[in-house]
Formats: structure tokens, sequence, C-alpha cells
């Protein structure tokens, strides 16, 4: 007697683990918000139902030799793997929040601390300071203590710079997780604030409080060379300070090294409001930009393909470390990584798949950084290119080849991030596509020139001052422009402020109704469409 075993194979498992694991932290995260809540059990109870009846409804189209289990077996498999992540996720929260370095000295008196100054930023009532503190004292006894902390001087311009070490007695020694104690909803679960919570993704466990007075300058402007790195980078931004104007320098050092800080605020929020604020940030278009630069210079050189590719990966790696990794240089790279992986041997790259591998690997090595603007814009982003593109490449057929792919990327990114920008900058860019156009086709050669100025000024500093004259005139167009742009009325729209929830709930109706558009074509998203096969038994 024959029987019959339905079998199927799942194409693109990561990408509900990754769901899977986002909604256990979201509602870990927001557990006190009862809609949160019943969103995320929503949200996922539908995914699992609806990749339940896609397995039910497609059992007779794959060869049983490729197939993973049998279907009773895949289901209950398949739907235990999500619940398992979803535990993880919620799991990973709390350890991450519980962490705390400097727990053993907490309410200790008196204290000393000494280190340096990384970065600076000025708000109306103190001066926050990102501290790498390298000694400290306590009751006369010195303990070797390298932590990145949060330091908060009260009032504002202090003259501390970064580079400048500085010593810190008795500060007030905050843990992240009680500052907002008093504001808990519950008494099991302490509520922590969204900033606080941004800088424990960056490795801030800790928040050092202290009055002027007890701030005292060691050195100023004395950076510690600890690494080859470290001193490279100072040369860099201290080579465009000295070769290009203000405030060119500014946004040449924010589009290199991705930190945005460098920029004033009025500049940043130019940017911002003309949905051009990617271009000052290290992203997945420098990573483009640099595979593509050093593409075309290995092909020039007469490198084949299979010896140039861990080459620029290496490259990437290098530019990486530079600018401190930042989570979307990460995520690009390791994508790039994946798509070398899948070349080697002889696959088709799936970029949903590896933006979901990414995903997952990104956020058990460091859960919190779900949370941050960064990791958010940055995934949304690349996710609504993946899918929507290709599709708003083809329906802007009318425009000229040109124009189109520029056009069709830059609706398909803001889709992808326009109730991101709504809830944290409380604007949606009306211009962007105007912007970008106007923009982009010069970012490729601006920052060819700004790394090869860079270079040419560590062997001779004339010459990489006359590669920054040209660096200079491109700078000022790309200021120029977005000025203009910015001054235009409706250029952008103020919008209310929202609550994540609404945020949440945006995306869960987006992946939904994707899903369900897509079952009316014939390519499978999430799993190959199977084939029944025959067993005999007796």
């Amino acid at each position: 007697m024959k029987k019959k075993v339905v079998c199927f194979q799942v194409k693109r498992l990561f990408v509900p683990l990754f769901l899977a694991l986002m909604a256990g932290l979201l509602i870990n995260r927001y557990s006190f918000e009862k809609y949160a809540v019943f969103m995320g059990i929503g949200g996922m109870t539908v995914l699992i139902i609806y990749y339940g009846f896609t397995l039910l409804k497609t059992i007779n189209t794959i060869a049983p030799r490729k197939a993973l289990f049998d279907n009773n077996t895949s289901i209950g498999f398949f739907i235990m793997i999500i619940v398992l992540f979803l535990m993880i996720g919620h799991r990973l929260y709390d350890q991450q929040i519980e962490k705390d370095p400097m727990r053993a000295f907490l309410g200790l008196q008196p204290i000393i601390m000494e280190g340096h100054v990384e970065r600076v930023w000025e708000r109306d009532f103190a001066t926050d300071y990102e501290f790498f503190s390298r000694r400290l004292i306590l009751n006369g006894q010195e303990f070797h203590f390298r932590e990145k902390q949060n330091l908060r001087i009260y009032g504002i311009d202090h003259g501390y710079n970064r580079g400048d070490q500085i010593k810190i007695s008795n500060p007030m020694i905050l843990n992240l997780n009680e500052i907002q104690a008093a504001e808990a909803r519950t008494p099991q679960k302490q509520m922590i604030s969204s900033y606080d919570l941004y800088l424990k993704s960056r490795g801030f466990h800790n928040r050092l409080q202290a009055r002027p007075g007890d701030v005292e300058l060691i050195v100023k402007e004395v950076v510690y060379h600890d690494s080859f790195l470290a001193r490279n980078r100072w040369r860099a931004l201290n080579f465009l300070d000295q070769s290009l104007q203000e405030p060119q320098n500014q946004l040449m050092k924010s589009v290199l090294f991705g930190n945005q800080n460098f920029l004033e605020e009025e500049l940043r929020k130019t940017f911002s409001q003309t949905g051009t604020a990617h271009i000052i940030a290290v992203s997945g278009l420098h990573v483009g930009i640099l595979v593509l630069i050093f593409t075309m210079l290995f092909k020039t050189m007469g490198l084949g393909k299979k010896h140039y590719l861990w080459f620029i990966l290496g490259i990437l790696f290098f530019y990486g470390a530079l600018v401190g990794f930042p989570i979307s240089m990460v995520r690009a790279g390791m994508m790039y990584g994946l798509y070398i992986l899948a070349f080697y041997q002889q696959r088709p790259y799936d970029g949903l798949h590896a933006i979901a591998v990414v995903g997952v690997v990104s956020l058990l090595i460091n859960p919190l950084t779900l949370f941050t603007v960064s990791f958010q814009l940055s995934f949304a982003a690349t996710a609504s290119i993946i899918l929507l593109y290709p599709k708003l490449e083809r329906g802007l057929f009318f425009l000229p080849k040109s124009l189109r792919g520029l056009v069709a990327v830059t609706l398909a990114a803001q889709l992808g991030t326009l109730p991101l920008m709504a809830y944290y900058f409380g604007q949606i860019s009306i211009i962007s596509i105007i912007a970008n156009i106007l923009l982009m086709p010069t970012m490729g050669m601006l920052l060819s020139l700004g790394i090869l100025g860079i270079f040419v000024s560590f062997i001779a500093l004339p010459l990489g001052m006359v590669v920054n004259y040209f660096t200079n005139g491109l700078l000022t167009y790309q200021i120029t422009i977005v000025r203009l742009l910015q001054k235009i009325p409706g250029a952008f729209i103020e919008t209310s402020a929202l609550n994540f929830t609404w945020v949440i709930l945006y995306y869960i109706l987006t992946i939904i109704l994707y899903l369900l558009l897509l079952r009316f074509n014939a390519k499978p998203l999430f799993f190959y469409r199977l084939r029944a096969s025959s067993t005999s038994s007796k």
C-alpha cells in the first residue's frame, strides 16, 4: 500500500525569524502599553496563520529529494521556531537592560575618575560628553577601569573638546535603568526612557553627573593614540579642517565619517527637511559607491572577480573600523559578504533573505540596536528598496531611463521610512525626489575626491590641498542646492507627534498587505511550492 507524504522546503527562513525576534523585543519594551502587546501578539498570530495556510495550500510542486520535513511535522516545527525566537527576543531585552559593569561602585565615595572626551552634545541645560574612563580611584586605591561613560556636566560651554583629558571628582553614578524608576508603570518593570535606551544600545550603562567645579582639565586636546586607526582618523579630520572652507569641512567630515554632530544644527536640519540626510550618514549608499569605485579600479588593473571580491570586503572592513562601524555600514558590509559567499557557491543572491540574516545576527549580538533610529531607518529603507524597487521601476516607464531608477529607489525608501521619519523627526520631506536627483550623481565623485585627498595628504600635504580645492566646489554645490530647495514653500510637512504604536501598526499592515498581494503572483516569497511523494508501506 502506498502512503502519500507531503513535503515542503523553506525558502527564506530568516525572514520570519527576524520578524519574530523583533516582535519579542518590542513586546518586552512596550509591555506597559496594552495596545502594543495585543498588536505584537496579533501581528505574529496573523503571520503564523498566513504561513500555515500557505503551506497547506501549496503542497504539490517540489521534488521529494529537496524536501526537508513531512507536512505534519513541518508546520508544527516552523511555528515552534517562530515562538522560540519570540521568546529569545523577549529575554534578550532584559539581559541587555540589566547589564551594569559599574554596579560594584554605585553609592561609594569618594571616587575620582580620569579619562578623555570623545564626543560632545550641547543641551539646553547641560552638556553631555562621551567619556572614556581609564583610571578609577576609590579611597586612595587605584583601579584600571576602561569603560565608555555618558558624562553630563550641568551648564553649557565648559570648554572641553574631543581629546581633552579630564579628572572628575565624586561624580554621581546613575544606573540608566534607575533614572526613570519614579515613572515605572508597574513595580516589576522600570520604564527606561528612549534616550537612555539609545545610550545602552551604544554601550553606555551608566550616566555620570557632575558640577562644573568637580571637573578638572588635565591636558588639552591630547588624544590617546591607541591604534593605527585612531591616529590616522585624527590626522584626516585635521586635514579636512585645514583644506576646506566652513561649513564645507563639516559636511565632508559628516559624509566620510558618518557623524552628523560635525554639522551645525541649521545645516543638519536643512538636509533632514530636504530628505537627503542619508548623504551625511555612512550607509549602504557609501558602501555601494566604494564597491563600484574599487571594482572599476581592480578591473582596470586586470584582476578577475574571484580575486578582487575579498580585497573589496577588506577595504570595507578597514573603512568601517575607521568610522566606528555604524549600524548602516555593518548592515551593508555584511550583505556584501553574503553576496560574496553566494558568488563562490554559485548560488543566486537573495537580497531579502540576506538582510534578514544580517538582522538576526545584529540583534543577537546587540538586541538594543533595534531601538536606535539608524537601525530602524537602515533596515526599513533597504527592505523596502528590495521589495518595491522592481515594481516601481516598471511602473515609472514614462520617465527617461536615466531618471527612472533614481526616482524608484527614492520612492521605495521613502515608503519604507515614512512613519519613522514622522515619528522621530516630526516631518516628511516632499521635495526629496528632486533633491536626490540633483545630489546623488555627485556622490560618487565627492567620495572619490574626499578619500583621494586624505590619502594624498598623508604622502604630500600640498597635493592633498590641491585635490580638496575641487572637493570644496562639489561640497559648495550640495550645500547651495539643499538650502535653495528648503526655501521652496511646502518642501516638507510638519507632522504632529505620533505614538510608536501607530508605527508598529503601519509596518504590520504593510507586511500583511504585501504578502496578500504577492499571493496573486506565481513567485513564492517564503516557501517553495510543494509536491507530494508516494512511499509504499504494508
